[in-house]
């Protein structure tokens, strides 16, 4: 390009509706890990399950902060 211009200007890849998918998402892994716990507590093995939700957890905090900070 010209100018040394990269074309024209990119929207950002994540909007305000998906900051608020990811918020919902993180209310739902909480009620998960109520969940979670009081199988455990029931004495089931929820390993896999408290592993996963762990994990999604973690990707969404990072997708969070890195595309919407102090949100």
């Amino acid at each position: 390009m010209p100018n040394g211009e990269d074309g024209p200007a990119r929207a950002e890849p994540l909007t305000e509706t998906d900051l608020a998918d990811i918020n919902r998402a993180l209310e739902r892994l909480e009620d998960s890990e109520r969940l979670i716990a009081k199988a455990q507590i029931a004495g089931i093995d929820v390993t896999p399950f408290r592993d996963r939700s762990r994990d999604t957890k973690d990707r969404l905090l990072k997708i969070k902060q890195a595309f919407f900070p102090g949100q």
